[in-house]
């Protein structure tokens, strides 16, 4: 049994992979490293009531998110993959361990990211988790 069924999809798990790592590490310069860099991407955070789209917008959230966040730690699971020519999308969940202040939360969330392929590489266009 191949745990991969194509060396595409490998790359797709690494750079899925990839933008949980940014997350992690709380750095912005990492997120924006995974983002391609458009007027068009889009995120939805949970929890947040709006759609951010562009790239100014979406890194200031994640701004916002890292500013107010002291440690997360995500382990992902029920990972899922469709791809379709440059365009990959991921379906997962992600089990979240975070702390903020004094308060330490565990969360499970449903996540779609989405992937397309530009100069020889993934980007991420469209994250959302609910």
């Amino acid at each position: 049994m191949n745990l991969f069924t194509s060396t595409i999809e490998l790359e797709i798990r690494q750079a899925n992979r990839s933008f949980y790592d940014a997350i992690e590490s709380l750095k912005i310069e990492q997120m924006e490293d995974m983002w391609l860099n458009s007027e068009t991407i889009q995120c939805i955070h949970p929890g947040w009531n709006e759609r951010i789209v562009g790239w100014h917008a979406v890194m200031k959230s994640w701004y916002a998110i890292f500013q107010n966040t002291q440690y997360i730690e995500f382990n992902v699971s029920d990972f899922s993959c469709m791809i379709e020519g440059d365009l990959a999308v991921v379906n997962c969940t992600e089990k979240i361990m975070s702390a903020a202040g004094e308060e330490i939360s565990n969360n499970e969330i449903l996540a779609t990211n989405v992937f397309q392929k530009s100069s020889n590489r993934w980007w991420l266009i469209l994250h959302h988790g609910s």
